[in-house]
């Protein structure tokens, strides 16, 4: 065989041929563990050269690389073709079959993306001679099978077009239903809860509680725990005792602004994350997480804007007449 300079088209290809022979010849004499280690370590190669190639260099090599598939591939007799694509579907199945869930999960968008970024890329014409070709090869592939083929294709195609059917239907007929509840809503027709008037009162501490609260044995743990808790009386001015016990002439007037009494004399603001809770019905006040008070710094911290904003109210004595 003469050197690799001075050999003809036909003794070049014969090399290629035999060379291509002995190394498939060496790779099945090796054990399953070595021809995974020489594919890991090839692959590791191939990473390293590509990495320190430039993008030009990098798109060179693409396109080089899909000219040779191309020309390898129009090489192959119709029989050759149908088997590769064959042992490709085999193989592809094969290590799909290997991949946990959340990496076939993480394939399916990975294609995904790359197949938008593909069309993204492509001009209109471009787009519009890939759909003919597409639909070219689907008539193709129809017009190659057989009878029965062609019989379980339709089964196959109608029961996917069934099941996008019924997916639209379904989610068609639950955006009606929606709109449709929510049209017929009238929060008149709501069952109104009654827990009873506060008519059920500890045996121990005198607390009130709710008809409904009361446990079978009427001992009630909500308060004083059946007795064991005592807490001292609460001692109260006297004007608020009024106040309270409704004896003092401006009793009506505190009992109807007592919210904005207590607010104004509170030196704090309440806050809550407030999250009402989903859906439709009558209003309902909930608060995610904790109460908390917010409230200003009693000392200042140097700038004037930064100084404490409280109002200080000094009870007078003919306010409250005692």
């Amino acid at each position: 065989m003469p050197p690799k300079g001075q050999r003809t088209q036909e003794e070049e290809a014969e090399a290629k041929k035999r060379n291509s022979e002995n190394k498939r010849r060496w790779r099945a004499n090796r054990s399953e563990e070595q021809r995974l280690e020489e594919r890991e370590r090839n692959a590791e190669n191939k990473r390293n050269r590509i990495a320190g190639l430039s993008e030009e260099q990098r798109s060179l090599e693409r396109r080089k690389n899909a000219e040779n598939e191309r020309n390898r591939v129009a090489s192959l007799s119709a029989e050759q073709r149908s088997l590769e694509r064959e042992n490709n579907v085999i193989n592809k199945r094969n290590r799909i079959a290997n991949l946990s869930d959340e990496q076939r999960s993480h394939e399916r968008a990975k294609n995904a993306e790359n197949e938008r970024n593909r069309v993204a890329s492509l001009s209109e014409g471009q787009r519009s001679l890939e759909r003919e070709r597409n639909s070219q090869n689907k008539r193709s592939k129809i017009a190659n099978m057989t009878v029965p083929q062609r019989n379980v294709h339709r089964l196959e195609h109608a029961a996917v077009a069934s099941t996008s059917r019924a997916a639209r239907r379904l989610q068609t007929l639950n955006q009606t239903t929606l709109a449709a509840s929510i049209n017929r809503f009238n929060e008149a027709d709501l069952q109104q809860h009654n827990c009873i008037a506060l008519i059920a009162i500890c045996s121990f501490c005198g607390a009130k509680h709710f008809l409904m609260e009361r446990p079978q044995d009427k001992k009630f743990t909500q308060c004083c725990q059946k007795g064991k808790v005592v807490l001292p009386p609460i001692k109260l001015a006297l004007g608020i005792e009024k106040l309270m016990k409704k004896e003092h002439e401006y009793s009506n007037n505190f009992f109807e602004n007592i919210r904005s009494i207590n607010s104004a004399l509170a030196f704090a603001s309440m806050g809550a994350n407030i999250a009402p809770p989903p859906g439709y019905g009558p209003y309902c006040f909930r608060i995610n997480g904790q109460i908390y008070h917010r409230t200003g710094s009693l000392h200042p911290t140097g700038a004037k804007e930064n100084l404490p904003n409280f109002i200080f109210l000094t009870p007078m004595r003919h306010v409250i007449k005692e």
